[in-house]
């Protein structure tokens, strides 16, 4: 970029004071500084030259340039403003030009567009002017295609993020899901085991019941049936005891005793060639006379 210097041959030529010639002297002085790189004794000497003769326009522009090379901007925009005047038309665009270049490098370009554009409007063939203007225009609007790209990389890693965490909390939920339905399932298995356990023990409870009655009604048979052998056994000693010559006769001289009504049982309960034996042994134990029934 293009800083410009101004050389100040003569301030005054004849009615210079001798205030005048120190200003002069000390600008000089500063000038050099300024070319041999040694900015901090350039400022000194434009200061102090600027103390002596404050409306020296052209010590406010070299004081400008000086603290524009030390990063100063701030100070030295004020110092090129100060050295803006509408009597001197090269050096108010100097000075906007130089305006333009500190707004630029601090990063400012809408500021940097606006001092350049006033810059073309006191000297509108400046090319020097031109090119910074389209440097800073082009720059600012890759900036603002690069913003615009971030913006739309950050909505889309915003998005990709937002869709991860919904993927992650569907994930999480199915596997919450399938982890109820495990458990679910797990406790289900466990009802079913237990009530099974449960039938079996009601099963096991009932058949122990049901032995136990079936046991029970067992010992009650066995018990009327021996009630019944007893009372049998009492019935027959009464008998015994009321018949007491039956009792002294052998058992194999009794005659066997056979009524109509147990001879015809009998013979209702054989087949046809046992009937026709019974019916033989009847007729001589009982006798054909004495049977009124069927005639065989």
């Amino acid at each position: 970029m293009r800083i410009i210097i101004f050389f100040i041959a003569f301030l005054l030529v004849i009615s210079a004071s001798l205030l005048a010639d120190d200003a002069k002297s000390l600008n000089d002085r500063g000038v050099q500084a300024y070319h041999q790189q040694d900015y901090d004794s350039s400022m000194h000497y434009f200061r102090e030259a600027q103390n002596i003769e404050p409306e020296n326009k052209i010590v406010d522009f070299n004081l400008g340039n000086a603290l524009h090379q030390q990063g100063q901007y701030e100070d030295a925009v004020r110092n090129y403003e100060r050295a803006i005047t509408q009597e001197d038309s090269t050096l108010a665009s100097e000075s906007y030009y130089n305006i333009g270049n500190t707004h630029f490098r601090s990063g400012q370009l809408d500021k940097a567009i606006q001092s350049y554009k006033k810059a073309l409007d006191y000297n509108p063939e400046d090319k020097d002017t031109k090119y910074n203007l389209e440097l800073a225009l082009k720059t600012k609007k890759e900036q603002q295609q690069q913003q615009q790209q971030q913006n739309q990389d950050q909505q889309k890693e915003d998005r990709e993020k937002k869709d991860d965490e919904q993927e992650q909390d569907q994930e999480n939920q199915d596997q919450q899901k399938d982890q109820e339905q495990e458990d679910q399932q797990d406790q289900q298995e466990q009802e079913d085991q237990q009530q099974k356990e449960d039938e079996q023990q009601q099963q096991d409870q009932q058949d122990r019941q049901n032995q136990d009655e079936q046991q029970q009604q067992d010992e009650q048979q066995k018990e009327q049936e021996q009630e019944k052998q007893d009372q049998s056994d009492q019935q027959k000693d009464q008998q015994d005891q009321q018949n007491p010559q039956d009792q002294q006769q052998p058992s194999e001289q009794r005659p066997m005793q056979l009524d109509e009504e147990r001879a015809q049982a009998l013979l209702e309960g054989l087949n046809q060639d046992e009937k026709e034996v019974l019916k033989q042994l009847i007729k001589q134990k009982v006798g054909v006379s004495s049977y009124k029934g069927k005639d065989w």
